[in-house]
């Protein structure tokens, strides 16, 4: 049975009432020439998933920690998510669904926002994303807003896979950050940064062994234009510092590509955050 629509924010599928409560699904209008009738449909066995339709309250004390919302998914024999809160409009996770219940916790605190969330599927890696294009951004960020203040922060304790679908013809995948400043400035950043420069008075980049506690994994990191010609040798995949780039201390930010299949990108992110120089890193958000 094909996907249709219902009407609101959602697909249905067009069953008969019958079959629909015994999927465990709920109607939601008729289908078929009112033969059928869409069902929504209930928990089944392969993934559950989240997408946060609204934000989760805002980080605490502790720079990058959840002190106040806080949202996690569990799966009992797999990995589950991150702790997650702040700014996530618009963001989602997957998880593997398991025979032992997954557990989604929500902590909400004493504020009086508006919270929203829903649960469907499919199966994947923690973020999925398709299309030859698109954003992708860390929980937390503020995906709505064209500058990058020193307000912004990653969370911290983070460690999770995003999968990008290889689209018809498309051989290799290329990143970049997608706000870069003409002059930036500690109120005006570039929207990467992870880790401090390894010379740390310079806004540079930094990768390999040199990324240590926060950082992004893209497997065999290498230079736009990809040159399918040239057989894939061994390479960096960890990317950090204060610049985006393929090689270590570069101050101009760069296109990072990686042909290496499924595309996917792993964030991981330490229990700290660096609070000192400050000034002397103000080139991107930590």
């Amino acid at each position: 049975n094909d996907p249709c629509g219902t009407g609101g924010a959602r697909n249905g599928t067009c069953y008969t009432k019958e079959e629909c409560q015994a999927k465990g699904g709920s109607f939601s209008g008729s289908c078929a020439s009112g033969f059928g009738t869409f069902s929504i449909a209930g928990p089944v066995a392969g993934t559950t998933v989240t997408k946060a339709a609204g934000a989760i309250s805002t980080l605490g004390g502790a720079i990058g920690d959840c002190t106040k919302d806080s949202f996690s998914v569990t799966s009992p024999g797999q990995s589950g998510s991150p702790v997650i809160c702040g700014f996530n409009s618009g963001q989602h996770m997957i998880v593997d669904a398991s025979d032992s219940c997954n557990l989604a916790a929500f902590n909400i605190g004493g504020m009086g926002s508006t919270r929203a969330w829903e649960v469907k599927g499919p199966s994947g890696c923690l973020q999925y994303f398709m299309g030859k294009s698109g954003v992708i951004a860390s929980y937390n960020f503020p995906t709505k807003s064209t500058t990058v203040t020193n307000t912004v922060t990653h969370l911290s304790n983070q460690n999770y896979r995003i999968c990008i679908k290889q689209e018809q013809g498309m051989c290799a995948i290329c990143y970049i950050p997608s706000i870069v400043p003409g002059t930036p400035t500690e109120d005006n950043q570039v929207s990467f940064g992870l880790s401090i420069s390894k010379p740390a008075a310079t806004a540079k980049s930094s990768q390999g062994t040199n990324c240590q506690s926060d950082y992004l994994f893209i497997p065999n990191v290498e230079a736009a234009p990809v040159n399918l010609a040239i057989a894939l040798g061994a390479a960096p995949g960890r990317v950090c510092g204060r610049i985006f780039s393929t090689v270590d201390d570069d101050a101009a930010t760069a296109s990072v590509c990686s042909r290496i299949k499924p595309f996917q990108i792993v964030v991981q992110t330490d229990l700290d955050e660096v609070t000192s120089d400050v000034a002397a890193n103000a080139d991107g958000a930590d």
